[in-house]
């Protein structure tokens, strides 16, 4: 920084709002409403004062929900830009957040922002747990090009540097360092003092040393005369005094210039300097997740049931209620849009990081977990009712509906529940595709269930039985938003399979022949599964030639950190694996079409860390495992289902996928739109804690020459690719530790964690895949993962039945099989079906998941629905441009970028 030029203080009235963390959001609540009341009568006395409210609108909208008389004075100041909300929903955790769920809480989080009279369009991040490698493209989408940041960034970064993701989408990172806050109650007395406390003495500088003491961490960094000074921090109140204590610095500091300013004029102050001095920010590239001032990664493996929930909503909102409701309402359909608005919300609230983080208090887990139970109910009943009035559009006939709703083509052998009325089939049940073909079938068991329908007219439920079938299914490949009808014949067989006769041990279970004595063996044409007497199995890739040895190796450790922060006892550091166990082996099945086996090894572990959690207790307990490891006839993949009974506390258990790939040195996995490669081998030279363990969505994974091994988990968040010379990628199933922090909070029985010991039991559903290269795994790793939807046509809902809802009356002559549309093009999937915010037209987002430009095309092939009009969009579905007449477009996407469409004017054909 040019020492001539007088420095600029620039001082940015905020709080940093956790809406529960070590305290429930109604506590904290009862914080926010005093804080709000008393900021907006500072705010209409002093015309002069400006106030960030923490880069997220749901501060002001908890406010408003309980005094809804103030929203007329609060929209008056947010109107004039001295309230300052959004542009996020809520702060998210941006490595678990899916891609969509981001754009959607930047969606709501500006929408009702400029609701009250206009979003702040700046991302304010000062306490996210790292940042997602794909954030300034979706920042763009929504003309927000700055960020103020603190975790992850690189250690020796300046105040500015330029932030790129993948695609080259850039935006401007302006860094906090060394926390943030630093400006929080700047005291009006000059010197040094000791004030009181319940009776106890406390130090506290005074501004002379507090403004030294900023300026000098401030100049550490500075590549600009302007420096950011965030006056607040966690829950903490405007200053009132704030004007007075400026003038105050004003004169004790001549040669520092001090206004109080926004993130906007902070950054357009910055950006200006630097360009009249000829200065260019230094340019990064990707995911922010260095460690050198905490970006808390532990908390990725935290509350495993919380995490698998979040999964679980993100999925059935994006995969499943969206694209149903969408293509339900093109079909006459009212579209329920209080409804998908209501769901995403509730989500929506759990993405702010402590609670995503699950590092907060039991109070806090049960409010989470009820808000997802919340938003699936409404999810699952609402894509339920568009899935039945889509199938009330056929005949009668019964059928079997079969839906992919995934981003590329899905089929070939699956087991799938199916519940069947009664009348429509049963144990003899037979599957044909619409020219004719027996589907390829095994029901493994069937029995009775209750059918409860709601029935308007009555007000009490209707009652019907159905039968409730475990089957294995051989479907056709089904393209990416394509449906197929199967229809149901019935061959006149009664006889139905009980559980008993399926789940034998020792002899075989259908037709196969006995199972040879001794261990189990899996085999198709292309893997071979051999089990060893400890639970794990051998795999031999038949088209490499590779052996993967010792597969589903359990290890666990003791946790003696904090939620935070995994840390090895410091007196116990044993690492303990399942190596000599005896396991228990049963085969379940083995059919043509599939075979199963289900492990289960007991390991006998300490009860818990010792009082001073320096160790592990000599006292032992169980942790119970049982893989069920399914192979099917026509997959290079290994279907997995883990299922954990834990009843120790203190400790982390993670299962092993061997891979002795010795020349690998990256590991890979999945995040928002992208996948990001990392080292195996961190930064030796780095003098801050470096972890091993990374953040993961869907899969993860590792590579050397000809070979890879992928791994995919739906609702696991943490994996390692380990540096012996296994090389094997650990998924963490648990972490268990209940002490938010060292000090107040350990020793507090309030604020420990007792849920977060996880004494339950956990499932899990995995996919293993071992392939030529990464690229080539993700397709049979997708089938793994995303299987078709199955729905059997019962009748629709009553309110169609009794005539309150009725369908299109001119509805078109559905076909048999279809697709939503089709896209061409190399590596480009689709990531949203939806209907558009406040307009009746379609939103459609592709991704280039490629590493090269691809050429390609996309049509609405809905049947029976035309469009005339082809828009391109940014994320925020607002600015258009017109890109095509009628219901194609063509395009080229650039590496990783993401394009969106709108296809508009829609009519019956």
């Amino acid at each position: 920084m040019d020492s001539g030029k007088k420095e600029v203080a620039h001082i940015i009235s905020n709080t940093h709002w956790d809406r529960e963390w070590y305290q429930s959001h109604e506590k904290y609540l009862v914080r926010l409403v005093g804080l709000c009341d008393r900021l907006t009568e500072l705010l209409e006395r002093n015309k002069e004062y400006r106030f960030v409210l923490d880069g997220q609108y749901a501060l002001i909208g908890d406010y408003l929900a309980v005094r809804p008389e103030m929203k007329d004075r609060v929209a008056e100041l947010v109107k004039e830009k001295r309230l300052l909300p959004g542009p996020w929903y809520t702060q998210p955790l941006e490595n678990i957040a899916g891609g969509e769920a981001l754009i959607r809480n930047l969606q709501y989080g500006i929408a009702l922002s400029d609701d009250l009279g206009g979003a702040m369009r700046f991302s304010y991040e000062v306490d996210e747990f790292g940042h997602t490698s794909q954030l300034p493209q979706i920042l763009k989408g929504f003309d927000i090009d700055g960020v103020i940041a603190w975790r992850g960034v690189p250690a020796d970064s300046k105040n500015i540097f330029t932030w790129a993701a993948p695609d080259g989408t850039a935006v401007d990172m302006f860094r906090t360092n060394e926390g943030y806050g630093e400006a929080t109650d700047l005291p009006v007395e000059e010197e040094d003092r000791n004030y009181f406390i319940d009776g106890r003495e406390f130090e506290r500088d005074g501004l002379i040393s507090r403004v030294n003491a900023i300026r000098e961490m401030r100049l550490k960094m500075a590549v600009s005369k302007h420096e950011l000074w965030l006056n607040g921090i966690d829950h903490s109140w405007a200053q009132e005094d704030l004007f007075e204590v400026m003038e105050k610095i004003r004169a004790l500091f001549p040669d520092l210039e001090v206004r109080q300013s926004v993130p906007q004029e902070y950054a357009d102050a910055v950006r200006q300097d630097i360009r009249e001095r000829g200065i260019t920010p230094e340019r990064v590239t990707g995911e922010l997740m260095i460690n050198k001032e905490g970006v808390l990664e532990s908390t990725n493996a935290l509350h495993p049931r919380e995490k698998k929930r979040h999964y679980e909503s993100e999925d059935l909102l994006t995969r499943k209620l969206e694209p149903l409701a969408c293509a339900a309402s093109l079909y006459g359909r009212p579209y329920p849009e209080w409804a998908v608005d209501r769901a995403w919300l509730y989500v929506l609230e759990n993405h702010a990081h402590d609670s995503l983080g699950c590092c907060s208090v039991d109070e806090v887990f049960e409010q989470v977990m009820a808000r997802y139970g919340a938003a699936m109910s409404l999810a699952e009943q609402v894509a339920d009712g568009s899935l039945r009035y889509l199938m009330s559009l056929y005949d009668d006939a019964p059928s079997v509906f079969v839906f992919n709703m995934t981003a590329r083509p899905a089929g070939g052998t699956g087991l799938y529940t199916l519940d069947v009325p009664s009348h429509m089939g049963g144990i003899g049940m037979i599957l044909k595709t619409p020219d004719g073909t027996p589907v390829p079938m095994k029901i493994l068991s069937s029995a009775p269930v209750g059918d409860v329908r709601y029935n308007p007219r009555r007000g009490h439920p209707t009652y019907d039985t159905k039968t409730r079938m475990q089957v294995l299914l051989d479907l056709p490949m089904i393209p990416a938003a394509g449906f197929m009808r199967l229809t149901i014949e019935d061959n006149g067989e009664k006889k139905a399979y009980t559980p008993e006769e399926i789940l034998r041990t020792g002899e075989a279970t259908s037709g196969n022949g006995p199972v040879p004595s001794g261990l189990p063996v899996l085999e198709n044409a292309f893997l071979r599964l051999s089990f060893n007497e400890n639970g794990t199995f051998d795999m031999l890739d038949k088209a490499t030639g590779r052996i993967y040895p010792s597969q589903l190796l359990l290890e666990d450790t003791g946790d003696a950190g904090t939620v935070y922060d995994h840390e090895l006892p410091a007196d116990d550091r044993e690492v303990i694996l399942s190596e000599n166990a005896k396991a228990e082996i049963r085969v379940l099945y083995e059919e043509p079409m599939a075979s199963s086996v289900a492990s289960t090894v007991t390991l006998a572990l300490p009860r818990a860390g010792s009082i001073d959690r320096t160790s592990r207790t000599a006292e032992t307990d169980t942790v119970r495992v049982t893989f069920t490891v399914t192979l099917y006839h026509d997959a290079r993949r290994v279907d997995i289902r883990a299922e954990v009974a834990n009843r120790c506390e203190d400790h982390r258990l993670r299962v092993l996928f061997p891979t002795a790939f010795a020349d690998a040195g990256q590991s890979f996995s999945g995040q928002a739109f992208d996948t990001v490669y990392r080292p195996v081998e961190p930064d030796a030279s780095a003098s801050w804690k470096v972890y091993r363990t990374h953040p993961m969505q869907d899969l993860c994974g590792t590579f050397e020459n000809g070979a890879a091994l992928l791994l995919g988990a739906r609702g696991i968040y943490e994996y390692e690719c380990t540096g012996d010379a296994c090389r094997a990628l650990a998924l963490t199933l648990l972490r268990a530790n209940d002490i938010i922090d060292t000090g107040y909070f350990a020793v507090t029985p309030e604020y420990i964690m007792h849920e977060a010991q996880n004494l339950c039991t956990l499932s899990f559903d995995l996919t293993l895949v071992p392939a030529d290269s990464p690229e080539q795994g993700v397709a049979e790793l997708s089938r793994g993962l995303f299987k078709p939807e199955l729905a059997v046509n019962r009748a629709p809902e009553e309110a169609v039945l009794r005539g309150y809802e009725r369908p299109w009356k001119n509805r078109p002559a559905l076909p048999a099989e279809g697709a939503a549309f089709r896209l061409t093009g190399e590596g480009l999937v689709v990531t949203t079906f939806k209907r558009a915010r406040a307009r009746d037209s379609v939103i459609v987002r592709i991704l280039n998941e490629s590493g090269t430009a691809q050429s390609g095309s996309f049509e609405m092939t809905l049947p029976g629905i035309g469009f005339s009009c082809v828009y391109r969009t940014d994320l925020e579905e607002k600015k258009r441009e017109k890109a095509a007449e009628g219901p194609r477009v063509t395009f080229t996407l650039e590496p990783h970028r993401l394009l969106t469409l709108e296809f508009t004017r829609f009519f019956a054909q």
